[in-house]
């Protein structure tokens, strides 16, 4: 079993969010959207949407269904899971081994006890470092993360306490130990996005898998999952989760490891060396959580229901989400969705298997607004530790003996591999799609999307669209290795020992063993990249038989992609997009109407030595050692005390993986029309290495034309734009909370003519670095425009503005500092104070004031400041504006229905000027 690799499962429902990391939904895998909107939770500056999502690249047949059903996946909280490579690395990271051992032998054979290793090998110090490092099987394997939030999502490695993206991008990760006990909150990331977001994964789930192979009891590793407890927002607001916890242990799919001689060997090899079959009963331990709620600071809430279900009675299905806001201490209903579930299978075939059948929302009266319902495929899969499984996994109905291997067939099958499969939603509106699926191309399996219909409520053809697939990726599973051991003797034709002869007389023969894995074989290497199938070439015809044109896609094409001639990338850069050609139907031939061709560059490799550290910023090396023993001491004596000694063989493998950046260096747009060809070319530089953004970007076109824009980052060198002190502490605090991205100044020209220059500054109010001022310049020249903040309230909000270092307008804030409620144009925030007083105004600040409310705090502004503009807006928290009242004291007031979408439009008198309907489509 030496080559068997197997990956500790992460637990369901992390799982089912792994797979999208691993598979993502687009035409390069083939793999349709199908997501649906359930409603968002909005902070100041930010918004946590929550939406339902259907993964159609099939079902495998030992996937547990999720809490929503089969195939389906809830995106509301977060996770980080992990594919452990090795040891843990949250727990048990090891330093990376950065040199090759010298391992080499003076003597092979050697005459003599092959416990000699110092007159034996050269450096016998490597020697034994490699034989501790063998037997405790610890030589540093970085494990793959996976981030899946409905904000962010990205994969990641770790090394001392620091991830690292592939291919790098702007979030920042973190590692610590909250304590030395390891338990599930002793250990945290800390993920902070490009905006200052800060995210929190600290309540850990471990879930394992043991084996009893061939009656021996094999323990094992690990795989850690982190649920998402907390988001504070660069505002101060706060997102916290809550979940349950379920533990709970289950049988997996039996595997084996099948052996059987090469042929023509000697015939010692069919008797000394006959190999034996391996055969193991697996179960999994597991941990998982299951999202309970969500509050936010600002009196938002998500309440998760759930009940017992059928086909796992240690986890639980999820019924219902609830929407709360809270209200003078009370949480109120919104609206909400629910979950109408039913099972594919039956108990008596033990092949149960939770099924969506629906989902409805429901309005703050409990009225059933909308429906959206699911079919499926008839087909139902085998229970989940059935062999009748092909190369990917999935169902093709043709069993085989577990315990002998005879008659395995993995071929895969389109009748099968679409069981449960989904194939059609409805739509409230009575209309539908149909969706066709393809299999894979190679013996990866799984399912493409051939073809999507939308019909109307009268079963009428809207539209389609149907896909073909070229140039596939990642085709090939591999499931065989051959093996070696080792038989002394003098006779070559039978590897006989001749008991006449002295034991210097003796050779090493090999008898060669071919071992095949029910799972896929995984190398140390190719574990690290992504292996998952996709597809090069992709064409989207619209219409029937393309009538409404085509789109071809090109990904990965290598014309495209400049690497440097490198080997050492990390193989996590797939599914980048190279060319986009648009075609519309011209008779019985398609004429290209618009081509754009992308290029992109990573870093060169400016380093000599295998094991130098990356001169880029943001490049980050991790190097890999294997040891592998191809045989240990071998010795055999016949006569003679002295005995042969054939020593221990290693097999050392070292690798260096580059985590790179990828940068977009051109795009090229081609347009035609009347037989003409319009380019458009555009060259992006990045001055700064740490900015992912350009610092210089410029184009050209067919009439010669020139545009440069170069921009300024808070990242960046800044030293050109003699920035103040307070500026600079302003980018010092930017940089602190990953907001590397914040733009300071821009300018473009044209044929070498400034056209526009935007030039902003930051400064720190209160210790949180803010917008200060902003200086436009339209023509480029001495005009500009002029828009400054003058103060800031304790919530961050501005309280005075002063445009063209002249006009100055106040704002008042309330509903706890939520909604600006009084726009006073005219007058400066002193002047405002003076006549309402501090106290007053901070009282207001953080109350809940309807119209009247409002109107009765700004009137005195009204007769005290007869020289401004007064405006005023009420708002229903969470919900919208319900009236607007212009400085010439005309109102307009809004009305909402029980789902807090805009009903109505009334002017003053209350007259309804404008009411709207929602359908949907289609």
């Amino acid at each position: 079993m030496a080559n068997l690799t197997r990956f500790v499962p992460a637990a369901p429902a992390m799982a089912n969010f792994q797979r999208y990391g691993d598979t993502p939904v687009n035409h390069y895998t083939g793999i349709p959207d199908i997501s649906f909107a359930l409603g968002s939770i909005k902070l100041k500056n930010f918004e946590w949407p929550l939406s339902i999502s259907y993964h159609a690249g099939g079902n495998k047949v030992q996937e547990f269904a999720n809490p929503a059903g089969l195939g389906w996946v809830v995106n509301a909280g977060g996770f980080i899971s992990c594919k452990v490579m090795g040891l843990m690395d949250v727990r048990d990271e090891q330093p990376e081994v950065k040199r090759s051992y010298y391992l080499a032998k003076r003597y092979d054979p050697y005459d003599g006890d092959c416990s000699n290793t110092q007159d034996i090998f050269f450096n016998w110090q490597d020697v034994d470092e490699a034989d501790r490092h063998i037997a405790a099987n610890d030589l540093y394997q970085p494990d793959l993360f996976y981030i899946s939030t409905p904000v962010i999502n990205s994969k990641f490695l770790i090394k001392d306490g620091a991830g690292y993206t592939s291919p790098r991008n702007d979030l920042s990760i973190s590692l610590k130990k909250n304590d030395e006990m390891f338990s599930e909150y002793s250990l945290e990331f800390l993920v902070k996005d490009s905006k200052g977001n800060k995210f929190y994964f600290n309540r850990m789930a471990i879930s394992s898998t043991s084996s009893m192979c061939n009656g021996t009891l094999i323990p094992g590793s690990e795989n850690p999952g982190f649920a998402l407890t907390k988001v504070i927002t660069y505002e101060g607001e706060e997102l916290n989760f809550t979940y349950s916890k379920d533990t709970y242990n289950n049988p997996e799919a039996p595997s084996a490891t099948y052996k059987r001689l090469v042929d023509n060997q000697c015939s010692r090899c069919y008797v000394d060396a006959q190999p034996q079959n391996v055969i193991c009963t697996n179960t999994s331990y597991v941990q998982e959580y299951r999202l309970s709620q969500i509050v936010s600071s600002n009196g938002q809430k998500v309440i998760f229901d759930y009940s017992t279900r059928a086909d796992n009675t240690s986890s639980q299905k999820l019924n219902e989400i609830k929407f709360y806001n809270t209200t003078s201490g009370s949480d109120v209903l919104m609206n909400s969705w629910v979950l109408n579930q039913t099972y594919f299978g039956s108990s008596n075939d033990n092949n149960l298997r939770l099924k969506l059948d629906s989902i409805s929302q429901k309005d703050s009266q409990g009225k059933v607004a909308e429906t959206y319902k699911f079919g499926y495929n008839p087909l139902n899969l085998p229970e989940r530790v059935s062999t009748r499984i092909d190369f990917g996994g999935y169902f093709n109905n043709y069993g085989y003996d577990i315990s002998t291997g005879s008659n395995i067939m993995r071929t895969a099958d389109l009748t099968y591999v679409q069981a449960s499969i989904l194939n059609k939603v409805t739509y409230p509106t009575g209309g539908h799609t149909s969706y066709e699926y393809a299999l894979n191309s190679g013996n990866v399996s799984g399912l493409r999307i051939q073809s999507l219909r939308n019909y109307d409520v009268d079963d009428q053809l809207l539209s389609t669209k149907s896909f073909e697939y070229e140039k596939p990726l990642n085709d090939a599973l591999a499931f065989e290795t051959q093996e070696e051991s080792y038989l002394f003797g003098n006779n070559p034709s039978n590897c006989a020992v001749n008991n006449d002869l002295p034991s210097s007389s003796l050779q090493l023969f090999t008898c060669y063993t071919i071992s095949t894995q029910t799972s896929p074989i995984v190398d140390n290497v190719s574990r690290f990249f992504d292996t998952s199938i996709a597809y090069g070439l992709v064409t989207e015809y619209n219409g029937i038989d393309g009538a409404g044109g085509k789109t071809v896609y090109s990904y990965d094409d290598p014309e495209a992609l400049n690497y440097h001639n490198r080997s050492d990338i990390l193989g996590l850069i797939r599914g980048t997009l190279t060319a986009k050609n648009t075609y519309k139907k011209e008779g019985l031939n398609y004429g290209l109407v618009n081509s754009v061709k992308y290029y992109y560059e990573i870093p060169a490799n400016n380093t000599s030595g295998f094991w130098e550290d990356a001169t880029h910023p943001m490049e980050k090396r991790f190097w890999i050692k294997t040891l592998r023993l191809m045989h240990p001491d071998l010795s055999y004596s016949i006569n003679d005390m002295q005995g042969r000694c054939y020593p221990r063989e290693f097999g050392q493998s070292d690798f260096r993986l580059a985590i790179l950046p990828l940068y977009l260096r051109k795009v090229e747009n081609r347009t035609y029309e009347g037989g003409l060809e319009v380019l458009n070319t555009q060259f992006l530089d990045y001055k700064n290495d740490v900015i992912l953004l350009p610092s210089h970007t410029y184009s050209t076109n067919s009439d010669g034309l020139t545009t440069h824009e170069y921009s300024f980052y808070a990242g960046s060198d800044n030293s050109s734009l003699n920035l103040s002190t307070p500026e600079i502490q302003a980018h010092q605090y930017y940089l602190s909370q990953n907001r590397v991205n914040e733009t300071v100044f821009r300018k473009i020209t044209k044929n070498d003519r400034d056209i526009f220059s935007d030039r902003i500054f930051y400064k720190l109010y209160n210790g949180i670095a803010r917008f200060e001022k902003e200086i436009i310049s339209p023509s480029g020249g001495i005009d500009y425009k002029q828009v400054e903040v003058l103060s800031y309230d304790g919530y961050g909000n501005p309280l005075n503005v002063r445009t063209d270092t002249v006009k100055q307008t106040s704002y008042l804030w309330s509903y706890n500092g939520k909604y600006a409620v009084a726009e006073i144009k005219n007058s400066d925030y002193a002047a405002v104070r003076n006549i309402l007083g501090q106290t007053a105004i901070d009282a207001f600040l953080n109350s809940n004031p309807d119209k009247a409310a409002i109107d009765s705090f700004i009137n005195p502004l009204r007769t005290g400041l007869p020289n401004t503009q007064i405006s005023s807006v009420s708002y229903k928290p969470l919900i919208g504006v319900t009236s607007q009242t212009d400085a010439k004291g005309q109102t307009t007031y809004y009305e909402y229905d029980h789902f807090q979408r805009l009903l109505n439009i009334k002017d003053q008198q209350g007259n309804i000027v404008k009411s709207y309907e929602y359908h949907l489509k289609p």
